[in-house]
């Protein structure tokens, strides 16, 4: 009986922090006007639905965001193409990572440490502006938390049983096709692949890697970055070249002091100190529950 009643308790509170991130959410779409890079996305979704290609004037692709582009024009021929409904998708793709977060953080944790994670999802403002605009950043926070997630409860535990050698086979899928879907969402998710591959090494060492099925999920990810890359430079020719010239994020650097006077307001600005400080106790007290 004590059991049923905590998760119908459970269950109350997540569904009451579903219902503020859908209001929450959808009062920014519905009062706030386009960004504008919305409108670059929204029009690639339009020249998706016309030609199939998102192609700017200049003739170049659009590839930023490949995974939107192509939702948002398959929402837009269902229900015609609005800044509205081009902002839908982000919606649900936002309220669906409140839900994946709740999940992961009971399979990795407890029911409470994932009602506290969906609660700080639902109601951290840079979520809730992503989940309402026409843009990657909510499909990009589902399927990398998806990624990140399947992979941790993958590798963090040794292998038992036959069964459970074929469980892990499908896992190392999901996570590289998650993973895919995350790069094609915003292609900067390359970025933390590396660290990726050092988790798995810490945890299980470098021979885990000759694993089959490991070898087949890492392989899809690959490959993905392989295409993406390929896309990039087939797509738009020069530019991230270009990019790298002014600001070379593809490039290993360790002027710290140089890239927090870029980024320190994302963090200890007013308004962002107190979910800083909330996400470092968090983590702090995950990395002490890890076993």
């Amino acid at each position: 009986m004590s059991l049923r009643r905590s998760r119908l308790t459970h269950g109350i509170f997540l569904f009451v922090f579903i219902a503020l991130a859908i209001w929450l959410r959808w009062r920014y779409m519905a009062n706030v006007g386009l960004h504008v890079d919305e409108f670059s996305t929204l029009w690639g979704s339009r020249q998706v639905m016309d030609s199939g290609l998102p192609l700017m004037p200049s003739g170049v692709l659009y590839t930023r965001g490949l995974f939107s582009t192509y939702t948002i024009a398959a929402v837009g021929k269902l229900f015609g193409l609005t800044y509205m409904v081009g902002r839908m998708p982000s919606l649900v793709f936002g309220v669906l990572a409140v839900i994946t977060i709740f999940l992961l953080g009971r399979s990795s944790w407890n029911a409470r440490v994932g009602l506290l994670a969906a609660a700080w999802l639902a109601l951290q403002p840079e979520a809730i502006e992503a989940s309402a605009r026409a843009r990657f950043n909510a499909p990009l926070s589902l399927w990398s938390l998806l990624a990140v997630g399947i992979l941790f409860l993958t590798v963090r535990h040794p292998l038992k049983s036959e069964e459970d050698h074929a469980l892990r086979y499908g896992n190392h899928i999901l996570f590289g096709l998650f993973f895919a879907a995350s790069l094609f969402s915003q292609e900067a998710t390359f970025l933390f692949y590396p660290s990726l591959l050092l988790c798995i090494i810490w945890w299980r060492g470098l021979r885990y890697l000759l694993k089959l099925p490991v070898l087949l999920g890492q392989g899809i990810a690959v490959a993905a970055i392989g295409l993406r890359l390929a896309i990039e430079q087939i797509g738009q020719p020069g530019q991230l070249e270009s990019i790298q010239s002014g600001s070379p994020y593809l490039a290993l650097s360790l002027d710290i002091p140089t890239a927090w006077q870029a980024f320190d307001q994302l963090f200890v600005s007013p308004i962002r100190l107190p979910w800083t400080l909330a996400a470092i106790i968090a983590m702090a007290v995950a990395l002490i529950g890890v076993k």
